[in-house]
């Protein structure tokens, strides 16, 4: 640049926001632009006369000499252009504070994009990017300048913000929103907005066609307000425009001049890596800082929860407390009041909010602050003596047990009235009394949930007699005999598949108790669970009913056997949707750490399946009323009216018509 040609005099000279910090903006009365040079030229000869400074030449930009240090230009900031920097751009000054909660220890890193849209979602070509660290990010605001494409702002078109919200760590999309710009004819726009940051995803039904390269969302900040999210490599209103993607292999490309870098790397295409990257202790994330608002340090160290410090070079005192399970009995949550002395000054209380798992009854607790009392607070304001330390000592690691002759009841709990009425210096001297009085109280422990094995009880007891029942079964109709008659072959397949439908819900039960104990936590097992199990449950109990139906049907009618497979063929076919809205998301509990099989159907689709599976139990269901009335009007009671032997049918199948109610609704 120092030795290239001046650029001309209409030429917008300013360096990218990435590089600067906020500049305020001003107010100025518009003057010619020849009168503008004429009073810099001046007031600079004057100047340089004086003192042989040039600290004012460009306004509020930065001075550059070429050619030999003779000849001065201009490095303007965004919000300014023209030789002198002497112009104001029109431009939109935007607050923005990012506000994210979560209940557990999470490393939340989020990257912010933030653009000028027109009516046609076209990109314009300047755009914003902020790192956004939930920890070290949470009260502060971030001031940014948007400009418009054209200088002059083009009057015609209608502009808005659109903002991204990624995940820094593995680069997915998170949220969008959308912000409307007020007041379009002024030069410059003040805008100031909060965006909080759901922790969990929230389906929303979309109205848009966005193709085989796009995705309708929804904007997190209005209602019935969509637009379309576009794989990489596409762009435009519905992702029907292509384009070419220049960023490093492991980024994630926007459009062709927008790149969102991972942690360790940075640059315009991200191709440039961090010097500073694995500067961070005990497996510390590092992440760089912008120079735009954190001048101090050039990166920041995400600690694990064990750790803390510059460089998580430090380990914070651990405490395990393990708690007598009556004591927390159907207690998910607790609170933990920390409680630090001091001698001339008032006592320092905090308190944390903490998730014991279920199953378990003990508790990690990670602190660095110095503290003598530590509370526990388990539900209708009973506390429990947890630590008592006359003196903190760094990076201990302390073990105890709640017992129930820690609770620490309120005075007047454990005294009469005439003792409540005593002045305070009297009451004192009764203390030790008390303690003496409450010192033997003790409850048993237990170390597994009784629900648990009551649960794993009953299920292999049912596994069992189902077992029995259905070899039983097989045994008798796999005999040629019973088989030469339709009811037979019937009744012999449906015990096969009562066997079959007895065994995956087995299958089911164990793999459901195994995952959440930790035991199984293959991914590629667990998917493939997910999609299949639940489908094949349905189908097989469905096609049970059909076989119930044909065995009816068989003792009226003679019906070819084929069509038991054609109705097989048919239920699978009216159920092969269900595996398709199946997948697997991770607990946002990093304390348990769980993975969850959901299923999320659409309006649509929700209604189809609440039909298929209407369709599917009344149908057997009408054949069987059917053909049982008709025979025994026919040969066993020919006397009763049909609307009596509908009402006997009824009674009998009452428990199937209970059980469909329950499933529909």
């Amino acid at each position: 640049m120092l030795n290239g040609n001046p650029p001309s005099e209409n030429s917008r000279l300013f360096l990218i926001t990435s590089q600067l910090s906020y500049f305020p903006s001003t107010t100025s009365t518009i003057i010619s632009h020849e009168q503008t040079n004429n009073f810099y030229n001046n007031y600079i000869s004057l100047e340089e006369r004086i003192s042989g400074r040039t600290d004012w030449y460009c306004n509020r930009g930065i001075v550059i000499f070429y050619k030999s240090n003779k000849t001065k230009k201009c490095l303007c900031p965004p919000s300014y252009f023209g030789s002198r920097c002497q112009r104001q751009n029109q431009r939109i000054s935007l607050t923005l504070q990012s506000i994210y909660h979560s209940s557990t220890y999470l490393i939340s890193i989020f990257q912010i994009l933030i653009m000028i849209v027109d009516q046609q979602r076209e990109i314009t070509s300047y755009h914003e990017q902020i790192t956004y660290v939930s920890k070290r990010d949470c009260n502060t605001k971030f001031n940014l300048y948007l400009l418009y494409p054209d200088q002059p702002k083009n009057s015609s078109s209608n502009y808005s913000i659109h903002i991204d919200i990624y995940n820094k760590t593995d680069l997915t999309y998170w949220r969008s929103w959308h912000l409307s710009i007020p007041f379009e004819f002024l030069p410059v726009n003040r805008i100031a907005t909060q965006l909080f940051l759901p922790s969990n995803e929230q389906p929303t039904i979309c109205p848009l066609s966005c193709g085989i390269h796009g995705k309708c969302i929804a904007y997190i900040n209005k209602n019935s307000s969509y637009f379309c999210k576009c794989n990489q490599g596409y762009s435009g209103i519905y992702c029907e425009k292509e384009h070419n993607c220049s960023c490093s292999s492991n980024s994630l490309c926007i459009t062709a001049s927008i790149c969102i870098c991972p942690i360790n790397k940075f640059g315009s295409k991200c191709y440039s890596k961090h010097s500073f990257y694995q500067s961070c202790e005990n497996n510390g994330l590092c992440i760089p800082n912008d120079n735009r608002f954190h001048l101090i340090n050039n990166f920041t160290c995400l600690c694990l929860e064990e750790f803390y410090g510059i460089r998580c070079e430090n380990t914070k005192n651990q405490i395990d407390i393990e708690f007598n399970e009556e004591i927390i009995k159907k207690i998910s949550l607790i609170f933990v009041h920390y409680i630090t002395a001091f001698q001339n000054a008032k006592h320092q209380h905090t308190t944390t909010l903490k998730k014991i798992i279920y199953g378990q009854n003990t508790i990690k607790l990670f602190i660095t602050q110095p503290f003598h009392i530590i509370l526990i607070e388990i539900s209708k304001q009973n506390y429990y003596l947890a630590v008592l330390r006359e003196r903190f000592i760094q990076s201990e690691n302390i073990k105890t047990e709640i017992l129930s002759n820690q609770k620490c009841f309120h005075i007047n709990e454990l005294v009469n009235k005439t003792f409540q009425l005593y002045p305070l210096y009297n009451r004192i001297k009764y203390y030790p009394l008390i303690s003496r009085q409450y010192k033997n109280l003790s409850l048993s422990l237990s170390n597994q949930p009784l629900l648990i094995q009551i649960i794993i009880g009953i299920t292999t007891l049912m596994f069992i007699f189902g077992l029995i029942s259905g070899i039983l079964s097989i045994l008798t109709f796999h005999m040629k005999k019973t088989r030469d008659i339709g009811c037979g072959f019937y009744l012999f397949i449906s015990s096969w598949n009562s066997m079959l439908t007895l065994i995956i819900l087995i299958i089911k039960f164990w793999q459901l108790i195994l995952s959440q104990m930790f035991i199984l936590n293959n991914r590629s097992i667990l998917y493939m669970n997910c999609l299949i199990l639940d489908m094949i449950i349905q189908v097989c109990l469905t096609f049970n009913d059909y076989l119930y139906a044909r065995v009816s049907i068989e003792r009226v009618i003679t019906v070819h056997k084929w069509i038991s497979l054609c109705i097989f063929i048919l239920i699978m076919l009216t159920h092969i949707h269900d595996p398709i809205h199946r997948h697997l998301i991770d607990d946002i509990d990093t304390d348990e750490q769980r993975i969850w099989c959901v299923v999320q159907y659409s309006s649509s689709i929700h209604i189809y399946n609440s039909f298929i599976t209407l369709f599917h139990f009344l149908l057997p269901l009408l054949i069987n009323i059917i053909i049982s009335i008709a025979r025994s009007r026919l040969t066993i009671q020919p006397r009763l009216t049909f609307k009596e032997h509908l009402q006997l049918h009824l009674k009998q199948h009452k428990s199937h018509l209970i059980a469909l109610c329950t499933l529909i609704f």
